[in-house]
């Protein structure tokens, strides 16, 4: 046999290194540790296999499905539904318990100290009137004065505590209607495809709830200190002129006709 005779190989890898003038046995598999098939000896490298261990790809993928591509959208828009819900949340946040206490308490402060329709002036004027009618009728010094002096500070301190309680209600009230709202808001945010849009038109319905309201007074605190001595001034009124005729005519009728 010629030296140029043929040479059995003793296996497919030695055709291969051969062919290729090298004398390699294996050549490193990222994902076996070789490229021969530890079952056969064979080379399992091939076009599809190379491809797929560089991430090519093959002629089997078609991108992400419809499911994968709604499944992906809907994640985004969660996202951006948290963040317009969390900046709303941000620019409310100084609408706290104690900013609606605040709202009860000048309530009340207006209801005890505005000018004329307050408490405070409604009790000044209403003891003015009393001692002015106890002072018609010569009773400065009397036990009725005493009375409706008592009486005077029980009305106060009644108007007091109604006013305290008044005020506290109206803040409770706005701070219920301002939660209620935002509730809303924030669930029709996390059910928008625009949160972002969504939030800023919530906005200006939310912050309308802040607002207190006018102020309204309490009015005839003490109507009962004086109530009854006007009556009572004028029947005295007429026994006095009663007195004062009987006093020049008698109270016969033929000395009255006379």
């Amino acid at each position: 046999m010629s030296e140029f005779g043929l040479k059995a190989f003793s296996s497919e890898a030695d055709v291969l290194n051969k062919g290729i003038n090298r004398n390699i046995p294996n050549i490193n598999n990222p994902f076996s540790g070789t490229s021969l098939d530890p079952a056969t000896g064979h080379s399992i490298w091939n076009a599809s296999t190379w491809s797929g261990a560089l991430g090519m790809g093959g002629d089997d993928d078609d991108g992400p499905s419809e499911s994968e591509q709604a499944a992906a959208a809907a994640a985004a828009l969660k996202i951006r539904a948290d963040q317009a819900t969390a900046d709303l949340e941000e620019d409310l946040g100084g609408f706290d318990k104690d900013y609606f206490r605040n709202i009860g308490r000048k309530h009340t402060n207006f209801k005890m100290n505005a000018p004329v329709t307050g408490i405070r002036d409604q009790r000044s004027a209403a003891m003015r009137s009393l001692t002015a009618q106890l002072a018609r009728q010569g009773k400065l010094n009397s036990t009725t004065r005493t009375r409706r002096n008592a009486l005077a500070k029980t009305l106060f301190a009644k108007a007091q505590v109604d006013a305290a309680s008044r005020g506290e209600a109206i803040g409770d009230q706005v701070e219920g209607d301002f939660n209620t709202v935002k509730g809303q808001a924030l669930s029709d945010i996390a059910n928008a495809t625009n949160p972002e849009s969504e939030a800023n038109a919530a906005m200006g319905g939310i912050m309308a709830k802040t607002n207190p309201g006018s102020f309204d007074p309490m009015l005839d605190v003490f109507l009962k200190l004086t109530q009854g001595l006007a009556m009572r001034q004028e029947v005295e009124r007429r026994k006095d002129r009663q007195a004062q005729l009987d006093l020049n005519y008698g109270t016969n009728s033929s000395r009255n006709i006379t």
